[in-house]
């Protein structure tokens, strides 16, 4: 096809290669890269041309430039840095993981596999890399060893190398092993690191090798398990190693229901164990081994449908693996992990997380969610011996390391495990050589099975080389023998000749393999039908449950060569339930609306307050169409009409918050956005609302199908024109000698856009020819056999036919162009006689046949013009259906868009909605809460009151009480001085002292009022104390005991007058305890009932601010129902506030009618005439003033003139003799005619001399302009190439900045000056007020003139 632009080739580069091209801007030219490794660098100047170029060191996908800067991308997706004639990486080897390991034993580095053939070395605490090594071939996978510094590497080829990281500063490779032909995809070493096996998981071969670095490492053993394997793990003991395996027994996944040991006994061969799991119907994934004494017989498993990780137990003599336990991992998704030791287990699995628990799996150290689920989640993870790092690899190939922060790095650990790694030992292995098995020689590129095999057959060759000889011998004796008797009976007559069969010497071995090729096919054909059946079982539920369900399926309109298209809707039928559902909603809502007829409140209508309390104050009811509303319907249904100005359209659309209105009809039953109040309503609107989206789609899939109808004319009309361009082509072609080479390519049809096509299959989408048997064969060679028959017989009396097909060349019509096609038959004499022999007829015949050749030329002319224009005219026909369709499908996307727009609208409004009601639940549960808080505060206060009374009054009681008590104080002194008052005063004075004496040990720490009471009851009644009464009690008890005792008594008084005061005493004690003990009561009542009034003021403050909680509460819930969130739909143009920031900022923003902007726009347009009209009327006016005012100055100048001149004329006098000099000297002017005319001629030729020099002058300036016009065109053109380049390089933003710093100043220097100079007419102003205010006093009060008299 001709394009409808114009192109333009300016660069053309003839080598090939296999880079793709890339191009970039680069300092002023054009950097590109590709078809070869080279990057050329172009500019132009008048032409582009090549001004450098450059060779990467590696092989680039693409380049890019930035300001200064030229980055290249290559193929290992190393970012290089390209200087001026140097390369710079700045990232190199940090992608493209494919595998990595951690270094033991110290877990300070971590190993990576890139690109599948470069290690890496990276410092696990920084991620810093250390060193690299490229390795040979293309690597698979790679394991560490779990107690030296090294890892093992598998390959695609079936070696294994070993490398060292002792020394992390470089890796070495310390040795390898040529195993198989097949790949290593999996290697496994034992807890000990002695021992590793090399495996191909597909193949089911292992290769257990034993062996440390720095020494002799051999093949002690291999095992063939013959079948494919999902995972395996190997126990060790003294004498034998036991590798455990699920092997592949399922079609579909890599998993098994079976568990198979392999327990290889040196020296004696391998013993072979299936265990069979109790759920014969769960298949499992991977086996891991335990770290215990029974490692051997219990052992996790974990299932490819769950998340959790079974324990199995197997036993000696049964073949039944029992589960004993199920731990559940907390992962989400499946494909699950694990790695475990004595101190932790971590899992991960393809949610992404990674989950580091206890040994026990009992507890959660730590959780990490390094990769993404839609990524495929996690490959492979490792921890690090402290338990300080995670270190995860995804199948998004990104290496993460994550950090557990809350954990510190065991640090005598640390040192432990660096002494390890520097000890002697160590240090002895790894400077040894190391030996693996890599033949040379004889075996030389030989893998280990090989040269096994072939020791074996050398062995064998060597015990039976005498044997084979002979039978080699006769074997050669029979076989002559045999080639003779076939020779003669090959040419002996045919009744002697015998079957080839009865040579055949081993008849047996013949039908073995005729019989078991036999069953092979069977078996292939038997395999192949049940195969084709379940894929026809298969395609058929795809198409009964996922195509056959679709109304209308998923189909595409592509662009005709362009790159853009256009899906329709895929639409399900429509349920009959929901049909019936929308009728339902439809007469719920007419329902509604009847009922809220006379009910509808409008807060946001303007009204007075007292209509508001009465429309709020008002019962619902229903409406009533009583006598009088008739009777006003009667009246307005007899008025005029009125026309009442209808909704805009627009601003309905905006309203309803989507732009369904503007593709469908509406329905009635939709609610409006200030409707909704509840859940109910939310859920008829969303019902609603999907009964619209799927109209909506209905609607644009109309639209679709209009233009696939379209599509399907323009291609058929499309390809019709091309053909007849390619016919037209071809006829130039034809007729011209320089043949022109014109593709015209006919647009074609895509698979998204037939999709009927996906559930047919057509033979040439079969790349295998069918089978055919040979009855088939002969059938269908009978059946043309018959057709060719038939042909021939209807084709045997045609020769009328035949006649006029040959005699018309094949059509009934001559046409032009075939017959110029014919050429001029040369005349006879050009073809029999020589040039010299013509005569009169044959030169007459030749200049016919000249003339003839004129004329055939003129008309191919004539024709190969007319298929020009043709041409012509069909590429521009073709041209424009293409454009116009192109614009109708990019219109068509447009639409889908919007409608797109509509749907997701609809969804928002309702989303909106659904979070309304769902703030308002939570207000609503608030508010019970808070509810049901102050109610609880309240019974609280009212329990606490009500115990303070009952407090108070005790309290009370009890100070009456203490009251009461100490009036019994006087009793108890009358009593001691009556019974002693007629005794001695020397004897009374004893007694006092005595009566006042007390024991030592001091009570006043007891303040129990209950122990106190307990004391004073014993002091009286000497009963022996309570066990509750306190140890000092018990002292005081004891000391007042001896207190009583009659020892150290004055000699003046005696026992009888001793025990009389040591009673009264006794009893002034238990006074004193007894009133201390009501005191103390007192005491501890009026502390608890100031505890009980602290607590009862407490709670009254939460109840304030429970109700203060629930006023704000109720305001929050009257503020969200009154202050309703609508969806509002916009132009992007009649926003005139920035749509960024929060809700908060947008408080301000004023909602305006787009009618009343533009009516005010008219107003103020109009009044904008207005002011110009007069503006301009202004202006005139003030010219015409200006232009009479300079008019009239002009004038008065003139006058003062010409009064001047008057003057000066009227002051000169004439005398006579003036006059006689002025007449003498007019005499003296007079000259002759030929004189005069003589003076005129010379004047003339002056004059014209004058203007030839000055003609001349003018084209030497003109020249000298030009040529200086040509140095500044030059000095222009440099200076716009300047310029150019110059704003290539500039920055725009720093310009920018600058332009606005300047602008900046000069609105700051002119507002200053405008500042000065309105400070200056202010002062100036201000002088002439003062200056009137000084001629205004003067005339109110004059100055006289006065003069100084002598």
């Amino acid at each position: 096809m001709l394009p409808d632009h114009h192109l333009e080739k300016v660069i053309d580069f003839t080598e090939q290669g296999d880079i793709p091209t890339s191009f970039t801007w680069y300092k002023l030219g054009i950097a590109v890269l590709g078809p070869t490794n080279q990057i050329r660098h172009y500019k132009k100047c008048g032409t582009w041309s090549m001004d450098w170029t450059i060779d990467p060191p590696e092989k680039l996908n693409k380049i890019l430039s930035r300001l200064e800067n030229l980055i290249g991308v290559t193929k290992r997706h190393d970012i290089l840095q390209i200087l001026q004639n140097d390369f710079k990486f700045v990232k190199r080897n940090e992608s493209g993981f494919n595998d990595f390991c951690l270094i033991y034993p110290t877990g300070q580095y971590v190993m990576a596999l890139c690109h599948n053939n470069t290690l890496n070395l990276y410092r696990v605490s920084t991620g810093d890399p250390i060193s690299t090594l490229t390795l040979d071939g293309h690597a698979v996978v790679i394991k560490e060893n779990p107690k030296f510094p090294y890892a093992a590497i598998g390959f695609e080829g079936g070696i294994v190398k070993l490398i060292s990281a002792y020394n992390p500063e470089k890796l070495v490779r310390l040795t390898q092993f040529y195993l198989c032909k097949n790949s290593i995809d999996s290697i496994y070493f034992n807890e000990c690191g002695t021992i590793f096996v090399a495996a191909n998981l597909t193949t089911g071969r292992f290769f257990i090798i034993e062996g440390l670095p720095g020494g002799q490492m051999e093949i002690i053993a291999t095992v063939d398990a013959q079948q494919q394997i999902a995972h395996y793990m190997m126990v060790l003991s003294e004498n034998c190693y036991r590798i455990f395996s699920i092997p592949v027994t399922s079609d579909k996944y890599i998993a098994g229901n079976r568990i198979i040991r392999y327990c290889v006994i040196k020296d004696k061969g391998i013993d072979i164990k299936e265990y069979n799991f109790e759920e014969n119907n769960t298949l499992y994934i991977r086996i891991y081994a335990t770290t215990g004494i029974n490692r051997d017989r219990i052992f996790y498993t974990i299932p490819r449908e769950g998340k959790t990780i079974n324990e199995i137990e197997i036993r000696r003599g049964d073949n039944l693996a029992m589960v004993t336990r199920k731990i559940i991992t907390g992962h989400q998704m499946r494909q699950l992990h694990l790695k475990r030791n004595k101190n932790i287990a971590l899992t991960w699995a393809s949610d992404g997380f990674v989950i580091l628990r206890s040994s026990d799996f009992t507890g959660n150290v730590g959780i990490a969610l390094p990769h993404h689920r839609m990524e495929g989640g996690v490959k492979t993870a490792y921890v690090d011996p402290y338990v300080k790092f995670i270190l995860s690899i995804g199948r998004d190939k990104v290496l993460v390391c994550t950090n557990l922060t809350e954990k510190e790095i065991d640090n005598e650990l640390k040192k432990e495990l660096e002494g390890l790694l520097n000890s002697p030992n160590y240090t002895l292995i790894f400077k040894k050589r190391t030996v693996g098995f890599m033949p040379k020689g004889e075996y030389e590129g030989k893998c280990y099975l090989e040269v096994e095999e072939l020791k074996k057959i050398e062995q064998e060759r060597i015990k039976c080389k005498v044997e084979r000889t002979a039978i080699v011998k006769e074997f050669k004796s029979i076989q002559e023998e045999l080639q003779h008797l076939l020779t003669e009976n090959i040419e002996g007559p045919d009744n002697e000749k015998l079957n080839l069969m009865e040579f055949n010497l081993n008849i047996k071995l013949y039908e073995q393999k005729a019989e078991h090729h036999k069953k092979v096919c069977k078996a292939t054909e038997i395999y192949l039908k049940h195969l084709i059946e379940a894929q026809n079982q298969i395609s058929q539920f795809m198409l009964d449950n996922f195509w056959a369900k679709m109304r209308i399926p998923g189909t595409a309109i592509k662009a005709i060569f362009a790159h853009f298209e256009v899906w329709n809707y895929v639409l399900l039928p429509k349920n009959v339930e929901t049909e019936e559902i929308l009728k339902w909603i439809r007469h719920q809502r007419r329902i509604e609306r009847y009922l809220s007829e006379m009910n509808s409140f409008h807060p946001w209508v303007p009204m007075p307050e007292e209509k508001v309390l009465e429309l709020v104050s008002a019962r619902p009811c229903i409406p009533k169409k009583d006598e009088e509303m008739a009777a006003l319907s009667t009246l307005e249904a007899d008025a005029p009409i009125i026309e009442e100005a209808e909704e805009d359209p627009e601003t309905k659309i905006s309203f309803s918050g989507s732009d369904l209105a503007r593709f469908i009809e509406v329905q009635d039953a939709h609610y409006l956005q200030h409707e909704l109040q509840t859940y109910f309503q939310t859920e008829l609107q969303w019902i609603i609302s999907k009964n619209d989206s799927y109209k909506l789609k209905e609607y644009f899939n109309s639209k679709f199908d209009a233009i696939m109808t379209q599509k399907l004319k323009e291609m058929g009309n499309i390809k019709e024109k091309n053909a007849r361009l390619s016919h037209i082509v071809s006829e130039i072609n034809y007729f011209s000698e320089e043949k022109i080479s014109v593709k015209i390519e006919d647009p074609h049809w895509e698979q998204t856009e037939t999709p009927q096509l996906l559930t047919e299959v057509k033979d040439e989408e079969v790349p295998i020819t069918p089978y055919i048997s040979p009855s088939e064969q002969a059938i269908l060679d009978a059946k043309a056999a018959e057709a060719e028959r038939l042909r021939l017989l209807l084709l045997a009396d045609d020769f009328r036919e035949r006649a006029l097909m040959a005699m018309m060349n094949g059509v009934l019509e001559v046409r032009w162009e075939d017959e110029l096609k014919k050429d001029v038959p040369l005349p006879k004499c050009m073809i029999e006689k020589d040039p010299e022999n013509f005569n009169e007829d044959d030169l007459r015949a030749v200049r016919d046949y000249e003339e003839k050749v004129k004329f055939l030329s003129n008309e191919r002319e004539r024709y190969k013009t007319m298929l020009r224009a043709e041409y012509g005219k069909l590429s521009n026909t073709v041209r424009e259906h293409i454009r116009k369709f192109n614009g109708k499908l990019s219109d068509l996307l447009n639409l889908k868009l919007q409608v797109d727009s509509a749907i997701s609208q609809e969804t928002f409004k309702i989303n909106r909605m659904k979070l309304f009601q769902h703030s308002r639940m939570i207000l609503i549960k608030r508010e019970f809460e808070t509810l049901q808080r102050i109610a609880d505060n309240e019974k609280v206060v009212s329990s606490l009151q009500e115990l303070l009374n009952s407090l108070h009054e005790a309290v009370v009681e009890c100070k009456n009480y203490v009251e009461v008590f100490q009036i019994k104080d006087k009793f108890l002194e009358k009593g001691f001085k009556k019974d002693f008052q007629d005794m001695s005063p020397l004897v009374q004075e004893q007694a006092s002292k005595l009566y006042k004496k007390r024991p030592r040990i001091n009570i006043r720490s007891i303040s129990s009022t209950s122990i106190l009471n307990e004391l004073a009851k014993c002091i009286m009644s000497s009963a022996k104390p309570t066990p509750t009464v306190s140890q000092d009690c018990i002292e005081f008890l004891k000391s007042l005991d001896s207190l009583d005792l009659y020892v150290g008594v004055p000699s003046i008084v005696d026992e009888h007058t001793y025990a009389l005061i040591c009673r009264h005493r006794r009893l002034r004690i238990e006074y004193e305890i007894k009133l201390r003990a009501a005191q103390c009561e007192v005491t501890e009542g009026e502390v608890t009932l100031a505890a009980f009034h602290r607590r009862l003021t407490q709670k009254k403050e939460v109840g304030v601010k429970l109700t203060e909680e629930l006023n704000k509460v109720r305001s929050d819930f009257i503020s969200t129902v009154r202050n309703r969130e609508i969806q509002i739909v916009l132009p992007k143009g009649l926003v005139e506030i920035p749509l960024t920031g929060s809700f908060e900022d947008f408080e301000d923003a004023a909602l305006i009618c787009r009618k009343d902007v533009e009516n005010i726009n008219q107003i103020i347009l109009k009044f904008g005439e207005k002011k110009i009209k007069a503006m301009q009327q202004g202006m005139g006016f003030r010219r015409k003033i200006l232009a009479m005012e300079w008019e009239h100055k002009r004038m008065k100048m003139l006058i003062q003139d010409l009064k001047e001149k008057l003057v000066d004329i009227d002051g000169v006098r004439l005398t006579k003799e003036i006059q006689a000099y002025l007449k003498s000297k007019d005499k003296e002017k007079t000259i002759p005619f030929e004189t005069e005319v003589d003076m005129i001629k010379a004047s003339y030729e002056n004059t014209i001399q004058d203007r030839k020099d000055k003609v001349n002058r003018m084209k030497k300036q003109v020249s000298a302009i030009k040529e200086r016009d040509k140095i500044i065109d030059q000095k222009i053109e440099e200076l716009n190439v300047d310029v150019c380049e110059f704003n290539l390089m500039k920055d725009q933003e720093i310009d920018d900045k600058e332009r606005t710093i300047i602008d900046s100043r000069m609105k700051t220097l002119l507002k200053r000056s405008r500042l000065v100079q309105q400070i200056q007419e202010n002062h100036h102003e201000i002088l002439m007020l003062q200056t009137e205010l000084e001629l205004l006093r003067l005339k109110t009060f004059p100055t006289l003139k006065y003069k100084i008299c002598n």
